[in-house]
């Protein structure tokens, strides 16, 4: 994978999504610069194919969201999460589950570059989302929760985070109480 060339798998989105798993690979490996460049590579190629599967793409720029943050890269993985979400609501809608991930990823994204209301924005949208469609106790609710309390930690906002830490709390007990019970 790692040998084939990028105009060859231009042509051919299974190269591509070949490469892009690779990419995660390297990532694991800490060759984040390979992995960075066949990430961007991907992302550019699926986005400029109309016909491209969308959750190639969107897998992709989710990935070099975190890639970057990984690297302390910050301003550009909030990019990355900027074009994630947009690419998830391009084909999802901005109302859908899917669209709650990138709303999640992008608000997490703008807290480390201390964008705090843009953030808390994008986390209580994700949330809304979440609480509508998934169950209360989900872990991706779970983790939205979990993001705007760094948030309101990272903004000095502490009765904001202990609000979400007791609904964290309450979420424990009921599944808790749900195990006992059963």
């Amino acid at each position: 994978i790692a040998r084939l060339s990028e105009s060859r798998a231009e042509d051919n989105p299974l190269l591509l999504r070949a490469q892009g798993s690779y990419a995660l690979t390297l990532h694991g490996l800490h060759r984040v610069d390979e992995a960075e460049r066949l990430l961007k590579h991907v992302i550019e190629v699926f986005g400029r194919k109309p016909d491209a599967p969308n959750h190639d793409l969107i897998a992709a720029t989710q990935f070099l969201t975190q890639v970057l943050s990984q690297q302390g890269r910050h301003e550009e993985s909030a990019e990355a999460a900027l074009a994630n979400l947009r690419a998830i609501t391009r084909n999802y809608g901005d109302d859908s589950v899917m669209a709650a991930e990138g709303y999640a990823l992008h608000g997490a994204a703008l807290t480390m570059v201390a964008k705090f209301a843009e953030a808390e924005a994008a986390l209580l949208r994700a949330l809304a989302i979440q609480a509508r469609d998934l169950a209360p106790d989900h872990q991706r609710t779970k983790h939205t929760l979990h993001r705007l309390i760094k948030l309101y930690e990272d903004w000095q906002r502490p009765d904001e985070a202990e609000k979400y830490r007791r609904r964290l709390a309450a979420l424990a007990r009921a599944v808790n109480f749900r195990l006992d019970t059963a």
